[in-house]
């Protein structure tokens, strides 16, 4: 069997190859390679490559694959461009509602996230209620609502350690995370969820802080 090690530059330069035609699928193809090698510096040049694609090239991709494109470029208003249109046509939509959540994050506006926050916790599954949980934790604490903050991060805790199970993979947490230096008391815990959510903190080491 090929070891990955030799596998991965052959992979390398085939998905180079298709990406340099600059179809938006090439594209795609391209950032998840190097997403799966860890290379997140080169994913991230190949999302703003996406991000310079002609409005008509754009519209062949997935609205919310186009939007984290944007976001990781740090182009945050095109991201939400992207999603205020997509939520005017499915307001439901709990992916769009989700990234709405974390956009609003990412440019300073907590009371905003706060309310599309809320609605992910309402939701019946786990995944998202942590999700909207760990969100709305950030934006209580970012607003100085401290124990309200900590409340909520205390759900988590306290589902992660009910379960013995920590809810991986699900979540992309790597953008939210910086945020941690300026939750105040509360910036161990969020860090430490946000460490466990994002599989860098070991169920173990989890339950013994």
């Amino acid at each position: 069997m090929q070891s990955k090690c030799f596998a991965a530059p052959a992979m390398i330069c085939c998905v180079r190859a298709a990406g340099s035609s600059g179809r938006p699928f090439a594209l795609a193809l391209e950032a998840q390679c190097y997403n799966s090698l860890g290379q997140y510096e080169r994913e991230i040049e190949v999302f703003k490559r996406v991000t310079q694609l002609m409005p008509q090239e754009k519209q062949l991709l997935n609205p919310i694959w186009l939007v984290l494109c944007c976001q990781k470029s740090r182009d945050f208003r095109s991201a939400r461009a992207v999603l205020d249109e997509l939520l005017e046509l499915v307001p439901n939509d709990i992916s769009a509602i989700a990234s709405r959540a974390e956009i609003s994050l990412l440019e300073g506006h907590a009371t905003e996230a706060e309310g599309r926050a809320r609605k992910l916790r309402e939701r019946p599954e786990p995944v998202y209620q942590i999700l909207g949980r760990i969100m709305l934790a950030i934006a209580l604490a970012l607003q100085n609502r401290q124990e309200e903050s900590r409340n909520e991060m205390l759900w988590i805790g306290q589902f992660i350690l009910s379960g013995g199970k920590i809810p991986v993979g699900f979540w992309e947490y790597r953008d939210i995370t910086p945020l941690v230096d300026r939750l105040g008391p509360n910036a161990y815990v969020a860090g430490l969820l946000l460490g466990a959510l994002s599989n860098k903190v070991s169920l173990p080491d989890f339950t013994e802080r």
